[in-house]
């Protein structure tokens, strides 16, 4: 993925927090070209937790809406030529201090603009996991740790995201250095709808998969820091006091800290 475009500034006069946002395009080779501070800005917002039914939404997707001041029929090209890509094409990434924070795919049937004299505004947004909405998980067989069927799916959105994950779950001869998301594992026979009275089973998508492993053991997801972060309810009892494991995007354990 290279940068098309990118908008930068900072929060405040009074703070010295830096945001960036790039459009990148996969396989693009031209010049990335700076967009006007004061026609680039970010609208970054996360699912809302229900305190009274913190499951009900376990994954805790984000969208990011950048609105871009449209200057040059170059700009307009740009807008047509995401508005006719394929998903995964383009993606908007989101920087703090000069780290990557964010990256989703850009949602191309949120686009939207109202063609008129120059300047006019066009908002770009994008969203975390909208794309494993439409995609069906299958009527899978087989058992596999939990930590890896979880990285299956999430690799399927093509961000390359390490995966992080705070747990206080212990089963057996399990040692506070094990995480039992890849010490146990999942049927994926149960990731799907029963048929009821001798009708077949049917395939459920690959984000109601991940959000039935969630309520399953008590997860909650969020990207942020440029990972995929997933919280154990009871883990967040005593924070202070749980270890960190991280993975590679497709599941392999590589730090226990």
């Amino acid at each position: 993925m290279s940068v098309v475009v990118y908008a930068e500034w900072v929060a405040s006069p009074e703070s010295d927090t830096k945001f960036k946002v790039e459009l990148h395009k996969e396989g693009f080779s031209g010049t990335a070209r700076k967009i006007d501070a004061t026609g680039g800005y970010i609208d970054h917002n996360y699912q809302s937790l229900n305190p009274r039914e913190p499951f009900r939404t376990p994954i805790l997707k984000s969208d990011l809406t950048l609105e871009w001041m449209i200057r040059s029929d170059d700009d307009v090209d740009i807008l047509e030529d995401v508005f006719n890509s394929n998903v995964g094409v383009y993606k908007l990434v989101k920087y703090v201090n000069d780290a990557v924070d964010w990256t989703a795919n850009v949602a191309v049937d949120q686009l939207t603009y109202r063609r008129s004299p120059y300047p006019f505004s066009a908002n770009v947004v994008a969203r975390d996991m909208d794309d494993l909405d439409g995609v069906d998980y299958g009527l899978l067989v087989g058992r596999e740790r939990i930590i890896k069927v979880i990285a299956d799916i999430l690799y399927l959105l093509g961000y390359d995201l390490d995966i992080r994950t705070y747990t206080r779950w212990k089963e057996g001869a399990m040692t506070d250095e094990q995480d039992f998301l890849n010490e146990r594992y999942i049927e994926k026979s149960v990731l799907r709808t029963y048929g009821r009275g001798g009708e077949p089973d049917e395939s459920i998508s690959k984000y109601e998969a991940l959000e039935m492993i969630c309520r399953s053991f008590g997860l909650f997801l969020i990207q942020s820091e440029n990972h995929w972060n997933i919280f154990q309810l009871t883990a967040l009892e005593n924070a202070d006091d749980i270890l960190e494991f991280i993975y590679t995007p497709d599941g392999t354990q590589i730090i226990v800290s």
